[in-house]
C-alpha cells in the first residue's frame, strides 16, 4: 500500500523519452488485470500527439486482450475497444452534446423526432419535426 498524505499530493512518472510508457498495472496472484498508461509511449511528433491515456483488459491468465480505452491528449477524442452502453432507465442515459457519428456499415438506435425508436442507417440529424424518413423502424 502507498500513502500518501498532503494538501495536495501528487505521484509524477517521468519518463525519459516520448517512446515511453508510464503505467499502473492491478494483477490478480501474478497475473495482469488492468492497466492503464499515463502516456502510452506513442510518440510525441508535435502538435500535442503522443503520450496518450490507454485503458487495457487482461485475460484470467494475464494475455492482453484489449484497450478498452484510448484518449487523445491533443484533442481529447476518445476511442472505445467495445460497446458502449447505458443501463439507464431514464432519458439521458448516454448524451450526445453536438453530433453522433457511425462509421463503415454501424447502426445506432435512438428516438427519431417524433418519439419513435429509429434504427438509424446512416447517422440521423432532427432539424425539425419530421418523422424518422429514410429509417428503419
Amino acid at each position: 500500500m502507498i500513502n500518501v498524505t498532503s494538501t495536495s499530493p501528487e505521484i509524477n512518472l517521468n519518463m525519459a523519452a516520448s517512446t515511453q510508457s508510464a503505467a499502473f498495472v492491478s494483477t490478480m496472484a501474478g497475473n495482469n488485470r488492468w492497466d492503464f498508461l499515463l502516456g502510452n509511449g506513442t510518440a510525441e511528433s508535435g502538435g500535442n500527439a503522443g503520450s496518450d491515456y490507454q485503458l487495457n483488459a487482461f485475460s484470467d491468465a494475464g494475455s492482453f486482450i484489449g484497450d478498452w480505452l484510448l484518449i487523445l491528449r491533443s484533442n481529447g477524442a476518445a476511442t472505445f475497444g467495445s460497446t458502449v452502453a447505458s443501463t439507464s432507465t431514464t432519458t439521458g442515459g448516454i448524451i450526445d452534446n453536438g453530433g453522433l457519428g457511425v462509421a463503415g456499415s454501424g447502426y445506432f438506435w435512438r428516438r427519431g423526432c417524433d418519439g419513435r425508436l429509429c434504427h438509424c442507417i446512416p447517422a440521423f440529424v432532427c432539424s425539425g419535426n419530421e418523422r424518422c424518413a429514410g429509417l428503419h423502424h
